[in-house]
């Protein structure tokens, strides 16, 4: 396979590239370029459309397979991101997953290594791999034993972990595993005294203390590493398949009000994507969320004016700022996306069955209250409607459940959260309503019973009737694009 050939399978295949990942390990003198340079715009803040993600992830698991220790200081570098960037790249396999790269990628400098396994500011993920890497290069021999156990007591000792952090697990499983009975003390403090390990089970306990007798006894055997794949890479496609299989586990998207994990017009992956990007160093500090940007759209859509994109696009960055996109490429994924879902609001209302609203679960008492900012920041662009003033707008009761979402200082007063959850669940036909008075030629009006007051899970019966699961009946199809 050529260069190019390998790049665009790692980049674009749905399924693991056996192929491509096998052939790129005996190119990696010019593979390694490209992959770094990826790394080095997620190290400076670029949120990477999906592709480059996964081109970024896979070569990654290449150079590891083929030991290029020259990609070091980018993996280095990587590991030190934010949770938020290292959930992007590496998702649920990211303990065990970056304790496999660092095996197979680390250029040998024992001092850097042990400052980063130290240092407070790197993710739990990525400290709990750290800690099982150390653990198997020292039975391997590759790093000093006595340096390991040191660092794990001052760790423990400078307290270099939340006591809630999941890290900690790491930190148990390298003692463990290391046979270092000598800590055992401390590891039962540890139990005793790190609010992580609450819940930890009795089972779970004598489970960890026959890994540390047994490695004990023989303590150059990596058997139970080996059990637990704390080792090198050497087949990138066993380790590619493993991780990916571990990220579709573990992939929970953005926490939706309805339970669900996407969105009409937007896959789960879409949609975390969005989010991710609205939130990201490339947009200003005032840019909308994900749920305002959908309270927004709605009633950029719902009310009677034709609003151009030139004239609202400017509101959804703040301030007349803008973004700063990586490439045309990233600019054209953005918009895409964008008018993806712009369609199916626009497509749902129009037949008169309004898709769901993204709201986010922030599981407190304001639930819904960005979406209802958002709508309505979207009136204040048609122009029909202020005609009797701003006021007019504010008093409509076809939008006073929506002033109530938005809360008191814009409602006048509270809401008790039980008429807050009837809102949100009354509130497709709320914007029924709302579309059908201001567009009366083009939205057909509301029924007499809300649209979807009900939750239904994909999973559930569709309510329509047929008996069939909801996602293989109605809630299966996109919505039709609006032209």
């Amino acid at each position: 396979m050529t260069l190019d050939e390998i790049i665009h399978e790692l980049r674009t295949s749905t399924g693991v590239p056996n192929e491509a990942l096998r052939a790129g390990v005996t190119k990696v003198e010019i593979l390694r370029p490209r992959i770094v340079e990826l790394a080095r715009k997620l190290i400076d803040g670029v949120w990477l459309i999906p592709d480059d993600a996964q081109l970024l992830l896979r070569g990654l698991h290449v150079l590891a397979a083929a030991k290029d220790t020259q990609s070091w200081p980018v993996l280095r570098d990587l590991l030190r991101l934010p949770e938020e960037d290292i959930r992007q790249l590496i998702g649920g396999g990211a303990a065990e997953g970056s304790a496999r790269l660092i095996l197979s990628l680390w250029d040998g400098d024992a001092a850097g290594l042990m400052d980063l396994a130290a240092d407070p500011e790197v993710s739990w993920q990525i400290r709990w791999g750290l800690f099982q890497a150390l653990a198997r290069l020292a039975c391997d021999g590759r790093i000093d034993r006595a340096g390991v156990k040191d660092l794990l007591e001052r760790v423990e000792r400078e307290r270099l972990l939340p006591d809630d952090s999941i890290g900690w697990v790491g930190w148990v499983d390298a003692v463990a595993h290391l046979g270092l009975t000598e800590l055992r003390p401390l590891l039962e403090q540890v139990w005793a005294t790190r609010s992580v390990f609450s819940d930890h089970r009795d089972v779970d306990r004598a489970e960890t203390l026959r890994i540390l007798a047994a490695a004990a006894e023989r303590p150059n055997d990596p058997h139970g590493l080996d059990q637990d794949r704390i080792m090198v890479i050497n087949d990138p496609v066993e380790a590619v398949e493993w991780l990916e299989r571990q990220i579709a586990i573990a992939f929970d998207g953005v926490a939706l009000r309805s339970g669900e994990d996407e969105v009409a017009g937007l896959g789960a992956h879409d949609l975390e994507w969005l989010a991710g990007f609205l939130d990201s160093a490339q947009v200003p500090e005032t840019t909308m969320s994900i749920e305002m940007l959908d309270g927004f759209l709605t009633a950029l859509i719902a009310g009677p004016d034709v609003v151009k994109p030139s004239d609202y696009m400017g509101a959804i960055w703040g301030d007349e700022a803008s973004p700063v996109f990586d490439a045309m490429e990233q600019a054209q994924f953005f918009y895409d996306l964008l008018m993806r879902r712009w369609n199916a609001i626009a497509d749902g209302l129009m037949r008169g069955d309004p898709v769901l609203p993204i709201i986010v679960d922030y599981r407190d008492d304001l639930v819904g209250r960005d979406w209802a900012y958002g709508f309505l920041h979207g009136l204040e662009f048609h122009t029909t409607l202020g005609r009797s003033g701003k006021e007019h707008k504010r008093t409509d009761r076809r939008i006073d459940p929506i002033l109530a979402l938005a809360g008191p200082e814009v409602y006048g007063s509270g809401i008790s959260l039980s008429r807050r959850e009837k809102i949100l669940d009354d509130l497709p036909d709320v914007l029924l309503r709302c579309a059908a008075a201001w567009r009366p030629s083009a939205v057909p009006g509301a029924t007499s019973e809300p649209v979807r007051s009900a939750k239904v899970g994909r999973n559930d019966p569709c309510p329509c009737g047929s008996g069939k699961k909801y996602k293989k009946c109605c809630g299966g199809g996109g919505a039709e694009t609006v032209q």
